[in-house]
């Protein structure tokens, strides 16, 4: 199982788009906040700090170019003070879901909403559904009736 794959299904299926509809592919991509890795998954300290920089331009650049309806953020807390908040806003800036779990706010700096969750890994249980919940919920509402094909 995985988080964003698994959530974005939902929302394409209760947008009523086929998942291999062409426009719906165009419409949804992904990408990592940091853009090299360490031996043993994502950068800590002194790894992350020095490419943090960069990173926060190639996000803003990643989300102008792309032009997303929202924008997802499964992240927890990796990079959120050297790469997140830098790039979409202070944390004082997003809203509680009932989950507190998920966080959403309309996002000034790149232009369209984004919704940061925390990283639940590939395992299912309650709390992945109620964060999945969450999560489909703020995309459909920030979606609303336009179609990912409107794009």
């Amino acid at each position: 199982m995985d988080f964003i794959w698994d959530v974005t299904k939902e929302v394409l299926d209760r947008l009523g788009l086929a998942r291999s509809d062409e426009m719906a592919a165009k419409s949804i991509g992904w990408s990592n906040l940091a853009k090299i890795g360490a031996v043993s998954g994502n950068p800590q300290g002194a790894h992350l700090r020095i490419q943090a920089p960069l990173c926060c331009e190639i996000l803003k650049s990643e989300i102008g170019a792309w032009k997303p309806h929202v924008v997802v953020f499964h992240t927890s807390d990796f990079a959120r003070d050297e790469i997140l908040w830098p790039s979409i806003g202070a944390p004082e800036t997003w809203e509680h879901s009932a989950t507190e779990h998920v966080w959403f706010k309309n996002n000034e700096i790149s232009g369209c909403p984004s919704i940061w969750t925390i990283y639940l890994g590939r395992k299912s249980n309650e709390l992945w559904n109620a964060v999945q919940e969450a999560t489909v919920s703020q995309m459909l509402r920030v979606i609303g009736s336009t179609r990912l094909s409107d794009a």
